[in-house]
């Protein structure tokens, strides 16, 4: 009788585990209907094995959807199977986004870059504020979308607004020829536009005047903003 009550027993411990969820907690959990494994913790996390490029790459036969974290790249790596059977990396990106703006008005007699003093936010620390200008630098390559809004009081004819890449002279792949009907009031202009960049890669904007030109300063007259698109 001991032989055929084990294998009976047998029998439903394998079919209980065939059906049951499994929840894995610090204290008596229940696992989510959802899941197949539920790891639960308030004060842990969860770690999959972790290796090199090349010990990721000698991997023999890795299934579709299998996952490793690489020590040298310091990232999650995705097999995909056919059609495409190789590794993708799974990168975790930062958040580029910023606004900045004037605090003061600033007199322009010759080309020169705009101030931005002060920051409404700037999600991934990638724009510099103050004095002598304000600038955005590039954290990494991609696609870039900005705008900006100038309000200049002009004495002159005319004025530009341009936008920089790297330092004054070497790119200028943004210019905005203004002409007021007359001088001496306060004219606002936007500029829309989207850049790829390289990692590294600053941007200035320059108010270029034929006479003298006033920045106007305040967050709704002269203001820069910008995201990363991809």
């Amino acid at each position: 009788m001991k032989p055929i009550l084990l294998i009976i027993s047998t029998i439903v411990l394998l079919h209980s585990s065939i059906r049951a969820q499994v929840a894995i907690a610090t204290g008596a959990g229940t696992p989510d209907n959802s899941a197949m494994l539920d790891i639960q913790s308030l004060n842990k996390g969860l770690l999959i094995p972790r290796m090199t490029s090349t010990e990721r790459n000698n991997i023999l036969l890795p299934a579709d959807g299998l996952q490793v974290y690489d020590i040298d790249t310091k990232s999650i790596w995705l097999y995909k199977g056919s059609p495409s059977n190789a590794w993708k990396e799974l990168k975790i990106l930062d958040k580029v986004a910023f606004r900045a703006f004037t605090t003061s008005d600033q007199l322009f007699t010759s080309s020169s870059s705009i101030i931005f003093g002060g920051e409404e936010f700037d999600e991934g620390n990638n724009f510099t504020s103050g004095s002598p200008f304000g600038y955005f630098t590039a954290p990494s390559a991609g696609v870039y979308s900005f705008q900006a809004n100038t309000t200049v009081n002009n004495s002159g004819v005319f004025y530009q607004v341009s936008v920089y890449l790297n330092s004054p002279g070497s790119s200028r792949p943004i210019t905005n020829i203004i002409r007021p009907p007359s001088t001496g009031f306060d004219v606002s202009t936007n500029l829309s536009f989207t850049l790829k960049l390289n990692t590294g890669d600053i941007l200035r904007i320059w108010v270029e005047p034929l006479g003298n030109a006033t920045v106007k300063s305040g967050t709704d007259k002269t203001w820069w903003t910008g995201f990363k698109v991809f």
